[in-house]
């Protein structure tokens, strides 16, 4: 499997070629900025699947029970009256 060779007629004089030589020297470029998004890529779908497992962890989670967050509320509340009630008698 060999290199392909690339050539182009050109002239200053004229600026014939210009085109192909401005399209060439962008190979490079595009070249580099494929493997940064491919990167990024990488980078996503690794933080989606660890975002998906931080999901399915909260829904098998006590946090994910509304009745249970209510009555966590509940006892807040109550014992934060029973502080002032306590601190009213004295």
């Amino acid at each position: 499997m060999g290199s392909v060779v690339r050539y182009c007629e050109s002239s200053m004089r004229n600026g014939f070629g210009l085109k192909y030589i401005y399209q060439f020297l962008n190979i490079p470029f595009l070249q580099l900025q494929r493997e940064c998004l491919l990167q990024q890529l990488q980078v996503n779908a690794r933080d989606m699947d660890a975002s998906l497992e931080e999901i399915d962890a909260y829904a098998r989670s006590d946090e994910h029970n509304y009745d249970s967050f209510i009555e966590m509320l509940a006892n807040k509340r109550r014992t934060k009256q029973e502080a002032l009630a306590g601190d009213a008698f004295t």
